[in-house]
């Protein structure tokens, strides 16, 4: 017990009402735990755990483990995102951090959309009305790629340097609506190389192909049916000897009636 007062300088001195507040922890079993988390302006930012689904915690500024939270523009943060609504599905960092949410996509900045500082609140502004899916977004050079609420259009919105906004969201899929009219979009992956290509896992094992090449205007939508199965998942990696990338799929097949 000596050893405990000494460490932690445990007193019975009255302490001053308004010194103080009781804290309790954030992320516990009841309330659960952050569902993702990104980097971003060098913090780590964890978001939305079930007891919390609107908030966001920030780590110090390169001290990624710290979540003290704190006065001084580098401490770690918590912000509540009172414009979302529902839940957060995804994060992607960039010249913004853009949070996507059941009633749309958002970007949260801080003041004059300099970097997310504890010391002052951040702004969040909305950047459509569109709402978002749970689906992954895709980051795909200044660009941003997210499935619609109802998982069936894609859309993208488009960072824009001399106006440091991004463009309102435009539907890639308005012209190819056959592709998307029954079933919904499960996954998103993008192959880079050879040729650009956003690879679309379908819920009816078909995936959707778009060959994407933003500076180029090109968009042109494929579906590319696997013989014999059906793709439940998919993702890409660097081919190990070419400038190429690979697409891998998880497929279900029926073999011997099993």
């Amino acid at each position: 017990a000596d050893e405990i007062v000494e460490k932690y300088a445990i007193t019975d001195a009255e302490v001053a009402a308004g010194t103080w507040t009781l804290e309790s922890e954030a992320w516990n079993v009841t309330d659960g735990y952050p569902g993702f988390a990104v980097f971003h302006e060098q913090r780590l930012i964890y978001l939305s755990s079930p007891g919390f689904p609107l908030t966001a915690w920030g780590s110090g500024t390169n001290d990624y483990e710290n979540l003290a939270r704190g006065t001084l523009p580098d401490d770690p943060f918590e912000y509540t995102l009172a414009e979302a609504q529902g839940l957060l599905y995804w994060a992607v960092p960039g010249q913004q951090l853009i949070i996507g949410a059941e009633n749309g996509p958002f970007k949260m900045v801080g003041q004059n959309d300099g970097p997310i500082l504890a010391s002052e609140a951040p702004l969040v502004l909305s950047l459509g009305d569109y709402g978002t899916s749970p689906v992954e977004a895709l980051r795909v050079g200044h660009s941003l790629l997210y499935v619609q609420r109802q998982g069936t259009k894609l859309r993208e919105f488009t960072f824009q340097q001399l106006s440091f906004q991004y463009q309102p969201p435009e539907d890639l899929s308005a012209l190819s609506e056959h592709l998307f009219s029954s079933g919904h979009i499960t996954q998103m992956a993008y192959a880079q190389e050879p040729i650009p290509l956003v690879v679309l896992v379908h819920d009816s094992g078909v995936p959707r192909w778009m060959t994407y090449d933003k500076i180029q205007e090109v968009k042109a939508w494929s579906r590319q049916p696997v013989g014999g199965g059906l793709v439940r998942s998919a993702a890409v990696i660097p081919h190990p000897t070419l400038n190429a990338h690979q697409i891998w799929y998880v497929v279900a097949r029926v073999i011997g009636g099993v």
